[in-house]
């Protein structure tokens, strides 16, 4: 049988190595690296949506006053279209602006969720704060709240895979029986 970390030896469920502290933090290095990295990006989108959150409004009609003057300024376009294609914009930038007082929520509820992933990162790096590690995990696969919600979800995903490696669980168990070593002292 091949000597993998998850084997064991009989029925009692009992690891056939116990894993290192040392091997656990391997294995926890590169996914804690790539919740670190997920949460930097949050935390620069979240900043670039909150410092253009003022002047939202105002940009918005600006891009739409461009857009119509484009489209009155093209003989190929027949009147009737631009008509359509100038409705279509306004109605756009309508729905954006309905959407506004939502965006400022988002906008905190993302660096908030940017600042967790990265300290739930270094956590796991460092095999500590099992419950932030999962947590950080969690929040990187909410859509809308991570930098990039296409890489958010394996990225978290591949944590919790990791969190849940046997020689990781044994990594914390071996941190958890120093401390009550300690403790007892």
């Amino acid at each position: 049988m091949a000597n993998y970390d998850d084997d064991y030896d009989n029925n009692n469920d009992a690891p056939r190595r116990s894993g290192s502290v040392e091997q656990a933090k391997s294995k926890t290095q590169v996914p804690g690296i790539m919740l670190i990295i997920l949460g930097v990006m949050t935390l620069i989108f979240s900043g670039i949506g909150l410092v253009q959150y003022p002047d939202f409004s105002k940009n918005m009609d600006e891009v739409v006053q461009k857009q119509t003057e484009q489209i009155e300024k093209n003989p190929q376009i027949p009147a009737d279209q631009k008509k359509i294609q100038i409705d279509f914009f306004k109605k756009i930038t309508d729905g954006a602006k309905d959407a506004q007082p939502f965006l400022l929520p988002l906008y905190l509820f993302s660096t908030f969720a940017g600042l967790m992933t990265i300290l739930g990162g270094v956590k796991f790096r460092s095999l500590g704060s099992k419950g932030l590690v999962i947590f950080a995990s969690l929040l990187s696969m909410t859509p809308f709240t991570s930098g990039c919600c296409c890489i958010g979800l394996p990225i978290g995903i591949w944590a919790i895979i990791a969190l849940n490696n046997q020689v990781v669980r044994d990594g914390y168990a071996a941190l958890a029986r120093r401390a009550n070593r300690r403790d007892e002292e």
